[in-house]
């Protein structure tokens, strides 16, 4: 479209309407718009702006903002003279050489946290608590390290403290688990600081920016799962495991690339070698863990051949994927692995395809693994005399030597290249992570099956399901025995879950099946059990904090014993029959874990949803009528 121009006046314009080039020439303007006409005949509209009042032009702003950066320049580029207001440090130093050169400008953020800070004795307070539930909160860094640097006499942000935003988060999770009223009150204001700060973590010069800010973003996480806020929970641990790949903290085939370092300087001790470690399965414990949870896609792509090293994931030092149990010792006691035939139409299981069902059942009125549950084996509860752990105490009564090259964790104590091993909360930590992966890979695998699958899809399926199971019973055949775990609160609770999540992967990949044939539904239901049993070596009286993870489990858990104890009783009544003994086992199971849950749903508002949506469904199908 062409400009309309307006034609210029024919009287003398009013005082200040005449264009600034004119006024700066000292020429008469006639006031055209969008060019006058002095402009037009100098051959330079561009020159012609008009203001309002005493407004600056854009170009003065411009030649402003010009005159302004030839300044800085100068200052960057003499930094010695005498009179220069700005103090040079290396924001990449691993430390800075002098706590007096911390003289940066703090941006309106950290400001503003920096007046939210409690006392010194607060904050140490606050680091008491969370520390004593570090690992339910995705902490992985050296805990000693944190704390001194956290409690050093410099303000927020300072290069020897932690970031601003892992600070700031830290002081959140501490106050989201006081008793104290009083310093609860505070989460509000403290969590949107440590949100902002989380934002802009990456593009601060904290000399530990990336691994800071992938610890926040975690623990930001999983405060959000904790109160049932899933969407914000699911952000914040995307954002983790994108800062983690993008920065070369985890790597796959497709990040091994000469810019995947780019933020990460090398290790400088073993210390910092086990956070970052540490670093990678709190990621993909989490990632996958909610990811089953929440049925939802993971953030990082991994399959079996990955988790085995094929061309797959990279974990910093010794302690890689899959090295723990699949490449290791047979995957069952008897050294078979499950295999699967047709009949009628179904997969039917040949072979003992888990170590820890204990009977078989001969016909569909029974319920095979409730035979075995108490004082079984194979539970592998921490109470068992096969795994030894008690939680009331502590302590390890097991003599079970069972695993991959002599530690039952797939890494032998020093390998090849002469590097140390790794302690005990490393080692569960991998494994935690690895039964996440399983538990949502047996979700992935339980939605492929159709009651009404053609016999090329039933052969596939059974294939993927006999892997599956057989990677999963290897997986619980290594994990750590309790005289490698030791005395460990953090151990025990990475062990606890690593269990739990082994065998709510196994109560799904045999509960699609439970209504075909007597030997799934005696494996899903043993697996059941187990889980709740598990639950019971948790202190009733005082549970702590627990991860709201295993909730899910609990919850499917209790889902699988109503199903059952439905179709017993569905029996019993077509039968005329009193009560039988498997639904008496069955209500056992439910109320020796009962006593847990009740206590353990006060530790969070997504633990105290699981365990209130399962009593009442468990009340109101089962307890009602199960002696009737």
């Amino acid at each position: 479209m062409a400009t309309t121009y307006s034609q210029p006046g024919t009287s003398t314009l009013p005082r200040g309407r005449a264009c600034a080039t004119c006024r700066r020439r000292k020429t008469k303007c006639d006031g055209a718009l969008p060019v006058c006409g002095q402009c037009l005949r100098a051959k330079k509209p561009e020159d012609c702006e008009y203001t309002v009042g005493n407004e600056p032009t854009q170009n003065q702003l411009l030649e402003e903002r010009i005159r302004l950066l030839e300044s800085r320049i100068q200052e960057l580029t003499t930094p010695a003279r005498a009179n220069s207001n700005v103090t040079l440090h290396q924001p990449y130093q691993p430390t800075p050489e002098s706590p007096t050169t911390y003289s940066a400008t703090m941006s309106p953020s950290i400001d503003a946290g920096s007046s939210l800070e409690p006392s010194k004795k607060e904050a140490s307070h606050l680091l008491d608590i969370l520390m004593l539930h570090a690992s339910e909160f995705a902490f992985f860094l050296d805990e000693e390290r944190f704390r001194e640097s956290l409690l050093l006499d410099f303000p927020l942000g300072h290069p020897y403290r932690p970031s601003s935003a892992l600070t700031m988060t830290a002081y959140l999770v501490g106050m989201f688990l006081s008793r104290d009223e009083e310093l609860s009150s505070r989460q509000k204001q403290t969590l949107a600081a440590a949100a902002q700060m989380s934002a802009q973590a990456l593009s601060s010069t904290h000399p530990q920016r990336v691994m800071h800010g992938i610890q926040a973003e975690l623990m930001l996480a999983c405060y959000f799962f904790a109160q049932s806020r899933l969407l914000e929970g699911q952000y914040h641990l995307a954002t983790a495991a994108s800062t983690a790949l993008a920065t070369g903290v985890l790597k796959t085939s497709k990040t091994q690339n000469e810019f995947s370092d780019l933020l990460m300087p090398p290790v400088k001790d073993s210390v910092e070698e086990r956070e970052r470690i540490n670093a990678c399965w709190t990621i993909y414990y989490l990632d996958y863990g909610w990811a089953a949870a929440l049925n939802t896609f993971p953030n990082l792509k991994c399959t079996p051949d990955a988790l085995r090293g094929v061309n797959g994931l990279s974990v910093p030092g010794s302690l890689e994927m899959g090295k723990m149990a699949v490449n290791g010792s047979s995957n069952h006691r008897n050294g078979k692995k499950p295999s699967m035939h047709i009949t009628n139409g179904s997969p039917v299981i040949n072979g003992h395809g888990s170590s820890a069902v204990n009977g078989h059942g001969t016909n569909g009125h029974s319920s095979p693994a409730m035979n075995g549950y108490h004082g079984s084996s194979g539970t592998n509860g921490f109470r068992s005399s096969t795994n030894g752990y008690d939680a009331s105490n502590g302590t390890a009564g097991s003599s079970r030597h069972n695993g991959v090259n002599g530690n039952g964790f797939g890494v032998p104590a020093v390998n090849g290249n002469g590097a140390p091993s790794y302690d005990g909360d490393t080692m569960g930590l991998g494994q935690k992570a690895e039964a996440a992966f399983w538990w949502r890979y047996a979700t992935d695998t339980v939605q492929s099956w159709r009651s009404d699958m053609t016999y090329d899809e039933i052969a596939s399926f059974s294939g993927k399901f006999s892997s599956t199971i057989g990677s999963i019973d290897a997986l619980l055949s290594s994990i750590m025995s309790a005289e490698q775990a030791g005395s460990s609160p953090t151990v025990f609770k990475h062990l606890l879950l690593a269990y739990s999540y082994a065998y709510g992967a196994q109560m799904l990949l045999h509960g699609v099946l439970m209504h075909e044939n007597d030997i799934s539904r005696g494996k899903c239901l043993t697996a059941t059990a187990s889980i709740f049993k598990l639950a019971t070596s948790i202190p009733s009286h005082n549970p702590g904090y627990i991860d709201p993870l295993i909730g899910v489990l609990w919850s499917s858990a209790g889902k699988t014993l109503i199903k059952e104890a439905s179709r017993l009783r569905l029996i019993r009544h077509n039968a005329l029959t009193p009560t039988t003994q498997d639904e008496e086992q069955i209500h056992n199971v439910y109320n020796q874990a009962l006593q847990v849950m009740t206590t353990a749903r006060s530790t969070s508002p997504f633990l105290r949803k699981q365990v209130r949506e399962l009593t009442e469904a468990y009340q109101s199908h089962v307890a009602g009528e199960l002696l009737a």
